[in-house]
């Protein structure tokens, strides 16, 4: 799990204030980053990978899409 939160946070190219937010980027950039359930994102269906934009590391879909949809099962 560490693996992949350093991955989805955008590794070494984010400074430490970057880790101790809930995500990588600003709240009001979400739509551009991860999908997300309801009718302003994925309006809970699954969505392409790299659709949206890359994280600094150049990863897409780090947060969101199936993984929101299955956290809770």
């Amino acid at each position: 799990e560490s693996e992949w939160e350093f991955a989805a946070r955008g590794g070494s190219k984010v400074d430490s204030a970057g880790f101790d937010r809930k995500i990588p980027y600003p709240q009001e950039q979400l739509a551009e980053y991860e999908w997300y359930a309801g009718p302003q994102s994925s309006h809970n269906k699954v969505k392409k990978i790299g659709l949206l934009k890359p994280n600094v590391l150049g990863l897409h879909d780090m947060l969101g899409n199936v993984a929101e949809m299955t956290a809770s099962l």
